[in-house]
């Protein structure tokens, strides 16, 4: 047993650990309180005395509040601890105490020693409402960034951040880039200035120097074919400074508006126009050429063959393509273009290669299905032809005449398909859908060419 010394001292202990003590009969009813911290008088002032344990634990910590004291009961002189929010109608918030919970075996009343958490759970809070703060604020500065590096990657000028210390380039947009590089890497990382003659980067350090004294430089200069104007502009964060520099092209390289002028030309032309590399794989084509082959809009030409809209067959775009890398230039070129939809247009090509290009050449594409000229030779010779066969009507039988029709159109056909190859014997076997042999032997049938070197 304690004295009744020890007994005043642990009274004391227990005043000064907890702010509360609530004193619990053997019904569980409170008997005595007693609010031992100056700072939490207020306390006094909630109706404690005779309230159930299970009642001021309210209807959320009801089971908790049981479970503990049963506990405490059943381990005498055990602190047990609970942890409760008491629901009291005066205060604007629950009343967060931590409590140890002792039984005294003999008495059968239990202790009931409690530290407010109000402060704890204000700190807690205000630790909230700072962390859901910044969380804004970094959302924001993300937004502020996302912005930033679109309008920085948008810009019509070329902007670079550099580093003032090691005069890197710390950040660059891609109109920096095609100004200062001459190979299209990337140019973040590298030493400023560059892409400048010897005379040029000695300016702009000179620019540099000067906005580190005065906050602002500026200097024109040339880069390649552009006339540029550099502002240079000083910055300084925290320890650190940086020069922000603005890169104005005040003239575009020597020939970019006649070659804007010549694609407004071609665009505009009445012809049709394509752009073919050497295997004959469509790279451009003009508003024209869309219209003729009803083709809703240039990605669907872009990397298909010409022969899917040039010639009879794949064999008039084959000689084309032949001919064009053999001599450079074709003239007047008979042929058809095929229509998305099945209809055939005739039209007469002409082609050169590109100048400056090692493999691209542009095909002009004219219309001639409504040209008002002179009869073609074989459209001459084909109604002469069937006038001398008519004339023997009633002289020969039939039959003869059906033959010497068919011979007729037979050799005009060869005629034809030998002048659209340019004597390409080969193509024109394949053209007209005979094999080279079939095709000499009807050579020298009708006495067509020179077949001496066929035999």
């Amino acid at each position: 047993m304690l004295t009744d010394t020890d007994s005043r001292a642990v009274a004391a202990a227990v005043d000064a650990l907890s702010d509360i003590q609530l004193t619990l009969n053997g019904n569980n009813a409170v008997v005595s309180v007693n609010v031992s911290n100056a700072e939490r008088q207020d306390l006094k002032q909630l109706p404690w005395q005779g309230q159930l344990w299970t009642e001021l634990a309210g209807d959320a910590h009801q089971a908790s509040a049981e479970r503990a004291l049963t506990k405490a009961r059943q381990t005498p002189g055990v602190p047990v601890r609970l942890d409760i929010e008491h629901p009291w109608a005066g205060f604007e918030q629950t009343l967060p105490i931590s409590y140890r919970l002792i039984a005294d075996g003999d008495n059968d009343i239990v202790y009931a020693l409690g530290i407010d958490l109000r402060a704890v759970a204000n700190l807690r809070q205000q630790l909230a409402n700072a962390q859901q703060a910044m969380e804004h604020d970094y959302w924001s500065m993300r937004h502020i960034e996302n912005r930033y590096r679109r309008l920085f990657q948008m810009a019509s000028d070329g902007f670079l951040v550099v580093d003032d210390v090691s005069t890197r380039i710390l950040e660059a947009n891609p109109r920096a880039t095609a100004l200062l590089s001459q190979d299209e890497r990337s140019i973040v990382g590298r030493p400023f200035p560059l892409g400048l003659i010897a005379e040029g980067a000695e300016q702009i350090t000179d620019a540099m120097v000067e906005s580190r004294a005065a906050g602002t430089g500026s200097v024109t200069l040339n880069v390649g074919e552009h006339r540029c104007r550099f502002e240079v502009n000083y910055l300084r964060q925290d320890q650190e400074s940086r020069l922000l520099i603005k890169v104005t092209a005040l003239s575009e390289p020597k020939g970019a508006n006649e070659a804007e002028a010549n694609s407004g030309l071609l665009q505009a032309a009445p012809d049709a126009v394509v752009v073919v590399d050497e295997r004959g794989i469509l790279l451009d084509c003009n508003r024209t050429f869309l219209e003729w082959t009803q083709t809703p809009n240039e990605e669907q030409i872009r990397g298909r063959h010409a022969d899917q809209w040039i010639g009879r067959t794949n064999v008039d775009a084959s000689v084309l393509m032949s001919n064009l890398r053999q001599y450079g230039t074709v003239r007047l070129y008979a042929s058809v273009l095929r229509c998305r939809f099945g209809s055939l247009m005739e039209v007469e090509i002409s082609a050169v290669k590109l100048p400056g290009s090692t493999a691209q050449y542009a095909l002009f594409i004219r219309d001639v299905a409504r040209r008002v000229t002179a009869d073609h030779p074989m459209s001459q010779q084909l109604p002469s032809s069937i006038e001398q066969i008519t004339r023997r009507v009633g002289q020969v039988p039939l039959r003869e005449l059906v033959r010497e029709s068919t011979d007729v159109i037979e050799a005009l056909c060869i005629e034809a398909a030998l002048e659209l190859t340019r004597d390409n014997r080969a193509s024109a076997a394949e053209l007209l859908g005979l094999s080279r042999q079939s095709l000499y032997t009807k050579l020298r049938r009708y006495g067509i060419g020179d077949t001496s070197d066929d035999e």
